[in-house]
């Protein structure tokens, strides 16, 4: 009976061993070890790629933390906000605008709705300790999501151009009735 035990003790490590590696789990702040791989295999990206960097290591070409709205890396190491920017400037914007990745789009285009979004989800990734490599890949898995439609706000003033149209009333009027019509 006693043997039983102690068997199904060990088949139980080792299950959760071999499962907590092939999902990624890790026991917290330990390095795992790297996996084993056939000889040709494509190698995985290395968990230490970005250990011990930080933002004054990324090109100077990279869109920087202060080109970005404000607080957006709060309550990031120095090493993760490294992870987050790399990633940020190497994965691409799939809002199809011409600013190719997500840094540049959220940088040069603050009517795009989904920058904003991925740039929360890649520095969500990189506080999970994921590497730019992995945190590129996982976003370029996703399919492209169409932009959501923003929520009807009664309260929102929306100003309309009258430039040189037809008007009828004052100028000065607190409320402007536009009407868009076609006569063919």
């Amino acid at each position: 009976m006693k043997s039983n035990v102690i068997v199904a003790l060990i088949v139980g490590a080792v299950l959760g061993f071999v499962v907590g590696r092939a999902t990624g789990a890790g026991s917290a702040g330990i390095p795992s070890a790297p996996n084993a791989q056939a000889p040709n295999a494509p190698s995985a990206p290395s968990a230490s790629s970005d250990l011990g960097k930080t933002p004054a290591d990324l090109p100077e070409t990279y869109i920087k933390e202060s080109d970005l709205p404000a607080g957006s890396f709060a309550r990031l190491s120095e090493q993760q906000k490294y992870t987050a920017l790399k990633a940020a400037n190497e994965t691409n914007c799939d809002c199809g605008c011409q600013n190719d990745s997500i840094a540049k789009c959220r940088k040069n285009d603050p009517n795009c709705a989904r920058a904003p979004a991925m740039l929360t989800q890649v520095i969500a990734l990189a506080k999970q300790g994921r590497t730019a490599e992995q945190i590129n890949a996982e976003m370029a898995r996703k399919p492209a999501a169409p932009p959501n439609r923003p929520p009807d706000d009664s309260n929102v003033t929306y100003r309309v151009p009258l430039d040189d149209a037809y008007c009828h009333g004052p100028k000065t009027a607190k409320v402007t009735i536009v009407e868009a019509t076609d006569f063919q």
